[in-house]
């Protein structure tokens, strides 16, 4: 199927729906203390509020592919849109924690639309090859709001209340709600389209289930999201409080740190001028062990310091650009006629290992970077076994 629109203009629509989850995580955290002494609450219950968000995000994620296949991407995503939207406004206006709470949840329900069905529209309008490198193309969108989204959110409650961050959130659900009905068309064919009842949802979940390739390749996904957010739930203890990093350094250095990650999905795209995806992702399998492990060498004897501490996470982070884009276009390049639902469960188990390795370092913590180098480590060799064993051995 041809782009049903500029290939330009449908990364940059894409790219944006997928950063509407993260601008929306992240662009609240530095003002938690002003919220909560607004509100008359402990920052632990606003705390709660990012947790909700994230419980939307796992259980949306779920419901969402499985509607898109039945019902088409596009009314879906307006509908999420809408969702978002209208949630977005309520919480720049609830009065009281629990209220916030409760819409950060609808919230996340909504924005987790953008995720999903922007990446089955991909895998709808491409090839898997091509595929590929639109999802590298689409870090260099969205792959920016984890970089400007926190120092924008300190930036807002310099001038606004913490609301108007909210209000920007619910600006940015207008303008992708707005751009959705003007010009993206419907990308699935009607005639592939059918009911939702329970039983076809069960069967195709089986049968993405039942497929080791597709269970192979969407492990190796979720394990290198869990060492990346590994890294972003420890960063700050471990560069701030063991290595004595000042905060403002910290910020500097974690948006270089993303921008290293956004600049290797670019390289990733360009390789793939040339290169299949499955083999650039045999070659790029290889390297997050053994790195993972140096990692664990350098926080425990903590060699060089922090200096080699941070270079090991740059490249290790770089390398995580060329394993996610290839291994989900492999996973979904047999699954056109349940992708959303495929893009689902990927989500999911993304969320759900995020979530173990998070567990994992606060059961391990002993106040220095090795909890955190452990965690990378032992998801990273998780993932590289079960895309070797899995994938490659199907």
């Amino acid at each position: 199927m041809p782009p049903p629109m500029s290939g330009t203009r449908l990364i940059l629509l894409l790219g944006v729906i997928c950063a509407i989850a993260p601008l929306s995580i992240d662009m609240y955290l530095p003002v938690f203390p002003i919220i909560a002494d607004e509100l008359g609450v402990p920052v632990a219950t606003v705390q709660l509020s990012l947790s909700a968000f994230f419980i939307g995000l796992a259980v949306g994620q779920l419901l969402w592919g499985p509607i898109a296949d039945r019902f088409g991407r596009r009314r879906p995503l307006v509908a999420g849109m809408l969702l978002y939207t209208v949630a977005s406004a309520g919480c720049a206006l609830a009065p009281d924690a629990n209220t916030l709470i409760a819409l950060r949840t609808l919230q996340a329900l909504g924005g987790c639309a953008g995720m999903v069905i922007a990446l089955t529209i991909v895998r709808d309008v491409y090839d898997p090859q091509e595929g590929a490198r639109v999802m590298s193309r689409l870090w260099l969108v969205f792959g920016l709001a984890p970089i400007l989204a926190p120092s924008l959110g300190a930036w807002v409650v310099l001038f606004a209340s913490w609301r108007s961050i909210f209000w920007i959130l619910t600006g940015v659900g207008v303008l992708c709600l707005v751009a959705t009905v003007a010009l993206l068309p419907e990308t699935r064919p009607a005639a592939a389209r059918g009911a939702l009842p329970p039983a076809a949802l069960r069967h195709d979940y089986a049968a993405l289930l039942g497929d080791r390739r597709f269970v192979g390749f969407a492990v190796a996904v979720a394990c290198c999201h869990a060492t990346v957010l590994a890294y972003v739930t420890a960063s700050p203890f471990v560069l701030i409080t063991v290595y004595g990093l000042e905060p403002s350094r910290y910020a500097v250095l974690f948006g270089i740190t993303a921008a290293a990650l956004v600049a290797s999905a670019q390289w990733n795209a360009h390789l793939l001028r040339r290169h299949a995806p499955a083999a650039l992702l045999r070659r790029a399998s290889l390297l997050p062990p053994p790195l993972a492990l140096a990692l664990v060498g350098l926080a425990w004897q903590q060699l060089g310091g922090i200096t080699a501490l941070v270079a090991m996470l740059l490249v290790y982070m770089s390398v995580t650009a060329l394993i996610r884009p290839n291994a989900t276009a492999c996973a979904l390049a047999g699954h056109g006629d349940r992708a959303g639902t495929a893009v689902s469960l990927i989500g999911s188990l993304q969320f759900l290992l995020a979530t173990l390795a998070s567990a994992l370092m606060s059961l391990i913590d002993d106040g220095t970077a090795v909890p955190m180098a452990l965690a990378m480590t032992l998801f990273a060799t998780a993932g590289f076994v079960a895309y070797r064993w899995l994938a490659e051995q199907a």
